[in-house]
């Protein structure tokens, strides 16, 4: 029997049958399914970007060159991996966990943070990223408290 209530007061009343779950969990697993499909296809899509492009600096994922005005920066293997998940994402929040685990692939995740977060300064001091009047980095890697960090094109960034 289902109940729904408003309150403190029982609204409906409803028997529930094996058929009307099955029903229900069809439904979710069929849209479960959809975002699935759209998920690999997008990142089918992201396999294709050949170069990035952000605030006068350009990313080659076939060649793993990170160049600014035809000058080679060079990166670590693990500021690579770093920096291709954020590369790859551009515009979007990659989580700490995603970092990681590009990062340190096969080996243990614990401790991790904090070498991610060293990776990131690291590869903010090589971008020439500053801090701004509020004491945030904003330029190219920005930081989400709690969640990851943000590879921006400043060059398209009004509010920077």
């Amino acid at each position: 029997m289902l109940e729904i209530y408003n309150g403190r007061h029982s609204v409906v009343r409803q028997a529930i049958t094996a058929e009307a779950i099955r029903d229900v969990v069809l439904g979710i697993a069929t849209r479960r399914n959809a975002i699935i499909e759209k998920v690999r296809f997008l990142d089918s899509q992201r396999e294709l970007v050949k170069e990035v492009h952000f605030g006068g600096f350009t990313y080659n994922f076939d060649k793993y060159s990170l160049t600014k005005n035809n000058q080679d920066i060079h990166l670590t293997t693990k500021e690579h991996a770093v920096f291709r998940a954020l590369a790859r994402n551009l515009g979007e929040v990659v989580r700490h966990e995603t970092l990681i685990e590009e990062a340190y692939k096969g080996e243990s995740s614990e401790d991790k943070e904090d070498l991610i977060k060293k990776l990131i300064q690291k590869l903010r001091k090589k971008l020439g990223d500053t801090k701004d009047d509020k004491g945030s980095y904003n330029k190219y890697i920005r930081s989400f408290h709690g969640e990851g960090y943000m590879l921006v094109d400043s060059s398209s960034d009004a509010s920077s």
